[in-house]
């Protein structure tokens, strides 16, 4: 569920992820650790209104999708990663960002493992993908992570392309 009152603040950018076009951090908050996607990042606000949205209808249907949350990044946040371009991408995103639950321990579902997925799991996630024109999971991007035994959608940023242009 999204909350805005009394957001998150991010005390720390722990490290950022190498996965993904859009250079997800991992950060402290005052609410403790948090997977965050920045606004600053090269596609902009839309992919995060793609996460929110999806992750909505893909809830409503059944699926497993990590908790959201608005999350207040202040300027000149502290970063123990010593990386430029990440300190370029920290500034231009100052404000409120996209945060998700850090799956600890959760890992990348293996194309033997997509075989032993339940069925009706398997065709949530397809009607998911139709309806919501998902191009970015494919078998070698699978976007599904397992942790404790269960199936987690992810990265649904790519989503809804028609919102790029509504002409």
């Amino acid at each position: 569920m999204i909350t805005e009152a009394g957001c998150p603040v991010v005390t720390r950018a722990v490290r950022r992820e190498r996965k993904g076009s859009s250079l997800p951090v991992v950060v402290d908050t005052t609410d403790g650790p948090w997977f965050l996607k920045l606004t600053g990042a090269s596609q902009g606000v839309l992919p995060l209104v793609s996460e929110i949205i999806v992750g909505v209808l893909a809830e409503a249907i059944g699926l497993h999708v990590p908790a959201r949350t608005l999350i207040a990044l202040p300027a000149e946040i502290a970063s123990d990663d010593p990386n430029d371009e990440l300190r370029e991408l920290l500034d231009a995103s100052v404000g409120i960002n996209l945060g998700f639950e850090l799956l600890a321990t959760a890992r990348d579902l293996t194309p033997p493992e997509f075989e032993r997925v339940e069925m009706t799991t398997a065709a949530r996630i397809l009607w998911l993908d139709a309806v919501v024109q998902n191009l970015d999971r494919t078998p070698r991007n699978p976007n599904l992570m397992m942790r404790r035994g269960t199936i987690w959608c992810i990265d649904h940023g790519a989503c809804l392309p028609f919102q790029h242009d509504w002409s």
